[in-house]
């Protein structure tokens, strides 16, 4: 690793220098974040008509973009990423271990630190959220970045991988909103369960047995807002859970529009 001053990191963060790789990867998110934006104002001017309608705070183009990004992005990302782990050549918990200095996936790493910035960023630029939403993308930038560079000591590709078990969740949540229907919310409940269970579980292991890597601090920082955010995630999706029940009834006694006559993509 880095040289770092001991004390910073037994009783703080970890490095806070970043390395040249980093360096482009900076670069990278700007760029990619350019380019996310662009496609965001395009899509806000084109496209099916129903894809401007507000869909639970956003706009339907916007979960669009989100349910590409979570299908068809992260995942080959994250697999590339485990490529040591599915090759045989490094145990999960030796390849959950990994710095940005000893990682033989690096680049894999640091594209899908650049693929999660530059997802959240392009959001905060264009397009339209709540309160909450902003909130949320705002630490998870920052959450990123202190991954990037190394304030969050030994956490390069633990905090890749937890943060893919969330957007995993989030894919589900997608779904659900863009194809509303109590049955397929029902159904991808134990999927959203585990997604945020799994997400508590590392970042409370990444807190409780890192300890020889110091940042005491920041690792405990990590573990409070990561077990803060699935706690909000899975009340706010049994929040959903619960709308949709009502809607359904109201749907059988007649009072209320047919079920599932929310936007849905074309």
């Amino acid at each position: 690793n880095l040289p770092t001053d001991s004390r910073q990191q037994r009783e703080g963060g970890g490095s806070v220098t970043m390395p040249a790789p980093l360096l482009l990867a900076a670069g990278g998110c700007v760029v990619v974040t350019a380019v996310e934006v662009a496609i965001c104002l395009l899509l806000q001017g084109n496209g099916p008509p129903r894809w401007r309608d507000d869909l639970n705070g956003s706009p339907v183009w916007s979960w669009v973009v989100g349910l590409t990004h979570q299908a068809f992005v992260f995942p080959p990302l994250m697999i590339w990423a485990l490529a040591p782990v599915l090759d045989g050549e490094l145990a999960v918990t030796a390849w959950l271990h990994s710095t940005w200095s000893d990682a033989p996936h690096m680049l894999a790493l640091l594209c899908f630190h650049v693929a999660l910035i530059s997802y959240w960023a392009k959001d905060c630029f264009a397009t339209p959220m709540n309160q909450l939403t902003m909130a949320h993308h705002v630490v998870s930038i920052l959450a990123t970045v202190a991954s990037m560079i190394e304030w969050l000591p030994h956490a390069a590709a633990l905090f890749a991988f937890g943060a893919f078990t969330l957007e995993c969740g989030s894919l589900v949540n997608s779904v659900c909103e863009l194809f509303p229907g109590l049955l397929l919310r029902v159904v991808m409940t134990p999927l959203m369960s585990a997604s945020n269970a799994l997400a508590v579980a590392l970042v409370l292991w990444y807190a409780a047995a890192f300890g020889e890597f110091g940042g005491d601090i920041a690792r405990w920082i990590a573990a409070v807002v990561g077990v803060a955010l699935a706690l909000m995630r899975q009340k706010e999706w049994h929040k959903r859970v619960a709308a949709d029940c009502a809607a359904r009834e109201r749907a059988d006694a007649g009072h209320a529009t047919p079920y599932l006559a929310a936007p849905t993509m074309p």
